[in-house]
């Protein structure tokens, strides 16, 4: 029942986080920047393996970590002030650690941000690393064992009691397990639920009420077939499962953590995903082009471009472009990559075995590091920006006959303005110090009105125009990318993690514990990305259609057979249906790698069709719904959910992908500083039209004029992000009453509602099948009706015209229905 209020403030809110009090976000903020810190900053003298625990401390387990040593606690959770790490690794105390240097200050800023947030540390069920050696030890005993590792295997769907459910193979293998616990499916949604439920997995968009209509009344069998077909078809699909992508990878329009430095040819790697998903194209060729495109042979220029872009997803990182020390900068950079490789495509924490061998899995120290030699000998980082930072290495692509002649006719426009521009400026600066001289000499403050004051002003505002000019200079077209270098040489271990303390030599190579043959015997003067691309592209690899097959069931079901779908490792969770994943993973092969097959496999399924509905029997047995005895109902995310609003008022704008960071906001054009853009300016209102996926991403907070990201979870860039965290928290229901968007967006529904013309019954059924995809129910008529003739005469009684009333309320009535339950969730 969906229920109108004056102030569209529906339900009452309160944080979600994990049973422990510890978010997802916070433990894998510790997880990958601060236990790496103590491994290698403090755990060589103070740890179980150490000789001797310096000062009565060791940090590499929870609880004597938290108990501290000789000279106390060392953190005060959520008060880094009081915290005792923070004066010794500062150097403010008489105590100084580490003793062979202070650290960073972006290192300290780490730890400083971790005890903000409640210095947060997963729960460990045994001291880990006082039996470490024991751990290891079993987890080599189980490593063939383990089930990821085993190879897929081909598996004939499981006989069923009930014979009149299932309409293919999947739904077999759900019945099968729904039968063992005695429990029965959800019966079918009804088909306006199912197909904006379609319409919300495929596009990203609401159907239409004319959609939803003909949907209704198509009673042939094919009805669902046709409507998936032409949605995998639509460039949305691109769209809205390239964004899927790139929460994968590390993209964002800019570099570097802390600062706005454009990375304005990143977009040629968005738009390069968003055309393959489009195009369908083999998951294995995805896989090579986005790890070794610019090593594979192209048959044109235009599927060079293509592979070189697609190397966007090595180069585009939060890599730190200001370190003194560079080779830690480097192996930095490296293990990055490690840990993208591992989640992504093979769904392991490789990266947690940087320095040491791998706590749980069976990953050794020397595993990574033959793996970190081919990124090693992969360039990354060339070059300088500006001077000071180090930038991200570009690759100039290959142009066409038409792209030649457009930039040659920018060219000339570029000199000719640059041609009047610069006398101008020369002549304002001759002039400014011919007033310089003439003025006397003296200490008076200049008042705003003289002329010196007035002609610095016109010289700034010109220089800024020349430097922007420059800065978009027309030159030949770029991508981010990686190259192999120019002689690359095997990794070293590094001792605790330590660039600068050096072990023995590894050749470079791929991970033992997935290997199903004899590892290829990579060039000796290639990097050996095309084969490590080929290794995890191949059929025969356990764990790359495994993985790639649960994300599909993720994104459709709202969680994955497998639910901690970056971690098939042991300390990952067991998949709920072990037969159905590797039956997936196997369609997945044998349809040619096509993702748009096996989404179209899945959503045909019965399993997909059901309700969301509530069965209290079905939860007192499976709670959390692992069984699929029903739809999970998901909220959207926050892309979804404006680009939804925008479509539903008629604003939303078909993008085709290219620029769209806006650097006509660019800032710090003097000589000498990088160009930054700012985050506090409005984007353009052509950019605010498109779909969120081409608008900028930041790698901090995302911009302001597009806040709702940052309410709605989206996430965190400079992380792998296979699974979004999805949080409830008050400021979530303070953004839909307030947020200038949402106030905008009513106004401009409630015009089309009150341009239709018909009695406020017929409005409001008209608005309810717009935004929530159904005809007004009674009670939708009789709440709405009620809202309408109160607010308005209330309205009028406060002094406001007729007309401005009838506005006004029909604007917040169009505001609930936009920030109701009903339209944030998909059911």
């Amino acid at each position: 029942m969906l229920r109108i209020f004056p102030v569209p403030l529906f339900f009452v809110l309160c944080t979600v986080r994990m049973a422990s009090g510890q978010s997802a976000d916070e433990l894998k903020f510790f997880e990958t920047k601060v236990r790496p810190l103590l491994a290698t900053q403090c755990q060589g003298c103070h740890s179980s393996k150490s000789k001797m625990a310096f000062g009565g401390l060791r940090i590499d387990q929870k609880a004597s970590f938290f108990q501290g040593g000789q000279s106390g606690a060392l953190v005060v959770p959520g008060k880094p002030d009081e915290s005792l790490l923070l004066k010794v690794v500062g150097y403010s105390s008489e105590l100084k650690m580490p003793p062979t240097g202070k650290l960073k200050a972006e290192q300290i800023d780490v730890l400083r941000e971790w005890i903000q947030m409640g210095a947060p540390w997963p729960e460990e069920a045994a001291p880990v690393v006082d039996a470490s050696v024991a751990i290891q030890a079993k987890t080599k005993a189980a490593a063939l064992q383990h089930w990821a590792w085993k190879p897929v295997a081909k598996v004939t769907p499981p006989k069923t009691k009930a014979t009149d459910w299932s309409a293919q193979a999947i739904d077999q293998f759900i019945l099968a397990k729904l039968e063992e616990k005695k429990l029965k499916p959800s019966p079918d949604a009804d088909r306006q639920t199912l197909l904006r439920r379609v319409y919300f997995d495929l596009a990203g968009l609401p159907p239409t009420p004319k959609e939803v209509n003909a949907f209704v009344a198509d009673k042939s069998p094919k009805a669902l077939e046709t409507i998936v077909d032409r949605l995998l078809a639509a460039p949305s699909f691109g769209e809205r499962w390239g964004r899927h992508w790139l929460d994968l990878s590390y993209f964002a329009d800019n570099l570097e953590i802390g600062r706005k430095i454009p990375a304005k040819d990143a977009w040629r790697y968005r738009d390069y995903v968003i055309r393959s998903l489009n195009a369908d194209k083999p998951f294995t060729t995805f896989i090579k082009e986005q790890l070794a495109g610019d090593l594979l042979p192209a048959e044109s220029d235009a599927q060079r471009r293509e592979q070189v872009i697609a190397t966007g997803f090595l180069a585009l990182g939060p890599w730190t472009l200001v370190a003194a020390d560079k080779e830690q900068l480097r192996m930095d950079v490296v293990d990055m990559q490690v840990d993208l490789i591992g989640k992504a495509f093979l769904g392991l924490t490789v990266g947690c075995a940087r320095c040491h061998d791998h706590k749980f899995d069976p990953i050794s120290h020397k595993d990574y590091y033959a793996m970190a030699g081919i990124l090693g000998a992969t360039e990354t980082l060339h070059g300088r920006i500006d001077g000071i930072f180090s930038d991200v290495n570009r690759i100039q692509l290959p142009e066409s006959v038409e792209e030649l002649r457009m930039r040659a006719g920018e060219t000339e426009k570029f000199h000719a303005r640059m041609a009047t521009l610069k006398p101008r400026l020369k002549a304002l600066e001759a002039e400014k110090e011919k007033l310089k001289k003439a003025q006397p000499q003296g200490d008076a403050t200049p008042k705003p009105d003289d002329p010196l004051v007035l002609l610095e002003k016109q010289i700034a505002k010109l220089s800024k125009e020349i430097a922007l000019l420059e800065y978009n200079r027309p030159l030949p077209p770029e991508a981010f990318a990686v190259r192999d270098v120019d002689a690359p040489v095997n990794a070293h271990i590094n001792i605790r993690g330590n660039p600068h303390m050096l072990g023995e030599e590894v050749p470079r190579s791929f991970l033992q514990v997935a290997m199903w043959d004899k590892p290829p015997v990579l060039a000796y003067r290639a990097s050996g990305r095309l084969e490590l691309a080929e290794w995890i592209a191949n059929e025969k690899n356990p764990l790359t259609a495994r993985v790639a097959a649960n994300r599909v069931w993720q994104h459709l079901f709202g969680a994955g057979l497998v639910r901690s779908v970056d971690n098939f490792g042991l300390r990952g969770e067991l998949p709920t249906h072990p037969e159905l994943l590797d039956y997936l993973a196997t369609r997945y092969v044998e349809a040619g790698w096509s993702l748009k097959k096996v989404v179209r496999e899945v959503i045909l399924s019965r399993a997909y069709r059901q309700s969301s509905a509530h069965n209290a029997e079905a939860y007192q047995v499976d709670p959390e719904n692992l069984l699929r005895w029903r739809m999970n109902r998901r909220r959207m995310e926050g892309e979804i959910i404006r680009d939804s609003i925008l479509s539903l008022t008629r604003t939303l704008e078909n993008g085709e992908g290219g620029p769209t960071l806006p650097l006509d906001i660019a800032d710090n054009l003097n000589l000498g500083k990088p160009v930054e853009f700012r985050d506090e300016a409005k984007l353009p209102d052509h950019l605010l039209r498109l779909r969120t996926v081409y608008l900028p991403v930041l790698r901090k907070s995302q911009h302001r004029s597009v806040d709702i990201l940052n309410l709605f979870d989206f996430p965190d860039v400079n992380q792998v992000n296979g699974a979004r965290s999805v949080t409830t928290v008050p400021t979530q229901a303070l953004y839909l009453m307030n947020s200038p968007f949402y106030q905008e967006q009513s106004k401009l529904l409630a015009a089309r509602a009150i341009e239709f013309a018909g009695t406020t019954g017929a409005r409001i059924d008209w608005l309810t099948e717009q935004v929530l995809g159904r005809s007004a129910r009674p009670d939708d008529q009789t709440r709405g009706n009620d809202f309408i003739s109160k607010f308005s005469a209330a309205l009028v009684q406060s002094g406001k015209t007729a007309p401005e009333a009838n506005i006004e309320a029909w604007t917040r009535y169009c505001h609930a229905l936009l920030a109701s339950n009903e339209f944030l969730y998909i059911r």
